[in-house]
């Protein structure tokens, strides 16, 4: 490129990584010209993308979305996610691919023309219990040893804990109870929260005043 006007100057980008070198030319109204000194640049690759949000999907699992990329390659990178505080001083989660759908603002935004730079980490019930309230940090991996910097909004989402909540559905009673004697009820109700109900956490059907009573009514 050229600039014609003083003060003179001017933008280079490239997408090309790796080494360059660069010069200026100065022309007079002539046609002779001076160049400068050559400079030599090293383009690299850099991490770079943004944590979006944590959202529940249709089957109530909440996911940490977001993208990740090192500017200009193509390539999937890898992500590791963080509660508390970024790597160091934060409690280390796990290792994802961000390699998900991604679309051509995203790419543009890598500087690249790849199409998979977007992740999707899912939130088990026990992380969210074992970390509730704690920020979440995203640290995108450069696959060239680089830097494995933090990506956008990293510190600005916090792990919200699973809710535990239901709703009455039916019952199947007997219209008549003879004292004394016992009957077979069913009582459906349904788990309007996001923790999952199990066993294993004790979750179950119980009667009241006093808790887990034989007598129907009381």
């Amino acid at each position: 490129g050229e600039d014609t006007s003083s003060p003179y100057a001017m933008s280079w980008a490239t997408s090309a990584l790796g080494a360059h070198t660069v010069k200026a030319r100065a022309f007079d109204t002539r046609g002779y010209y001076t160049d400068s000194a050559a400079a030599s640049i090293n383009v690299v690759s850099t991490v770079g993308g943004n944590i979006d949000g944590v959202v529940a999907g249709g089957d109530g699992i909440y996911r940490i979305s977001g993208w990740a990329c090192s500017t200009g390659l193509n390539q999937s990178i890898d992500v590791h996610v963080y509660a508390g505080g970024a790597a160091g001083s934060g409690t280390y989660i796990g290792a994802y691919s961000a390699n998900v759908a991604s679309e051509p603002a995203v790419a543009s935004a890598c500087s690249a023309s790849g199409s998979n730079y977007r992740f999707s980490v899912p939130l088990s019930e026990a992380t969210r219990e074992q970390y509730v309230g704690q920020k979440i940090y995203v640290h995108g991996i450069s696959p060239v040893g680089g830097s494995n910097s933090l990506i956008g909004q990293s510190g600005v989402f916090a792990i919200s804990p699973p809710t535990r909540a239901s709703t009455f559905v039916s019952q199947s009673v007997p219209a008549t109870m003879v004292m004394g004697q016992p009957y077979a009820v069913s009582v459906q109700m349904k788990n309007t929260g996001t923790a999952t109900w199990t066993a294993g956490d004790a979750y179950r059907l119980g009667t009241q005043n006093p808790g887990d009573n034989t007598n129907w009514g009381s």
